[in-house]
């Protein structure tokens, strides 16, 4: 009887690895109604972390301007994971861009919003509300939100996807480049959530996959 070890090794490794993927796991999640569990601050401006409140959007974390900074803290529950695996972290959340902010136009920019993972920056993009360039996507609602005269633009769903190590704690920072103030430029975010998956690595994956096509090729011979 023929053997066929090496095809049985390569799907066994294979199914191995499509086992280690699983449906997203929510960490962390809030629409800022109500409190603001697992947030710091690091402000120029004001004392206290701020939950302002607008009629069109609710309440909302902001706003903020300047050098502004808040941070969140988010627990890793996984501390381990087999070979071949990794764990890959999505944070969603909106971003509103507040007043006159003027994207890369040098005379009164840059204004960038910015979002660092653990020290690492992981989103750094233009926004304007000008006629100035910008380097991310046009907003999905831009109309007056009723701070200043200038238009004022909604993003919603910003997604930021980074694998990390088992273990590792998230500390994400949002803050922007320095701004005018707040009577001029601002911001805010709001239904801020943190999930996790796991994922086979490419290597990993591409691995099992040669060696189920090598184990093929012998058995066509």
């Amino acid at each position: 009887m023929k053997t066929r070890l090496p095809g049985l090794m390569a799907l066994t490794a294979l199914s191995l690895l499509a086992g280690a993927a699983q449906a997203d796991v929510n960490l962390y999640s809030n629409d800022f109604e109500s409190t603001l569990p697992g947030w710091s601050q690091g402000f120029s401006g004001p004392t206290t972390l701020h939950r302002e409140e607008n009629q069109y959007t609710g309440r909302f974390n902001g706003k903020y301007s300047s050098t502004d900074a808040v941070t969140l803290f988010v627990a890793n529950p996984l501390t381990s994971l087999p070979d071949g695996v990794t764990q890959r972290v999505t944070l969603k959340f909106d971003l509103y861009v507040i007043d006159s902010w003027d994207g890369d136009y040098p005379g009164h920019g840059p204004d960038h919003f910015i979002v660092r993972l653990n020290g690492g920056e992981v989103f750094n993009e233009a926004f304007s509300n000008q006629n100035d360039s910008q380097t991310f996507r046009a907003p999905d609602e831009r109309f007056n939100m009723g701070w200043n005269g200038a238009p004022d633009a909604i993003y919603r769903n910003i997604t930021v996807v980074t694998d990390i190590a088992p273990g590792t704690n998230m500390s994400y920072v949002f803050t922007s480049t320095p701004l005018t103030g707040y009577w001029d430029e601002s911001w805010g975010i709001d239904n801020v959530r943190v999930s996790y998956t796991t994922i086979p690595t490419p290597g990993a994956a591409s691995f099992a996959a040669m060696g189920l096509g090598l184990a093929v090729r012998r058995r066509r011979r």
